[in-house]
C-alpha cells in the first residue's frame, strides 16, 4: 500500500489512522489515505472430476460450482469497482 494523502478527520474515522506528528504540529487531527495494490490477481479453480457429474434435484456439482464460480468473480469486479470509488 502507498501512502496518497492526508484528509482531515472525521468521526467514525479509525484512530490508528491519525498521524499524530502532523497533529503535534498543527494540533488538528488528519487521517494517513493509502492507495491499495491495483494488480492484485485472483484465481478461480474448479474441480472438473468425476465425482462433480453427481447431482440431485436436476442440478449435477459441476454446474453448481460454475454458478458460484461466476458469483464470486462478480463479486470481485464490483469490490474493485467500489474501492475505486471510495477510494479505500
Amino acid at each position: 500500500m502507498n501512502f496518497a494523502e492526508y484528509r482531515p478527520y472525521r468521526p467514525g474515522d479509525d484512530i490508528r489512522k491519525i498521524d499524530w506528528k502532523v497533529f503535534g504540529r498543527l494540533d488538528r487531527f488528519f487521517v494517513k489515505e493509502f492507495e491499495g495494490e491495483t494488480n492484485t490477481s485472483i484465481h478461480l479453480i474448479l474441480d472438473c472430476s468425476r465425482s462433480m457429474a453427481y447431482g440431485s434435484r436436476g442440478i449435477r456439482k459441476l454446474e453448481y460450482g460454475q454458478y458460484l464460480g461466476g458469483v464470486a468473480r462478480l463479486l470481485c469486479v464490483q469490490a474493485a469497482r467500489w474501492r475505486r470509488l471510495c477510494r479505500l
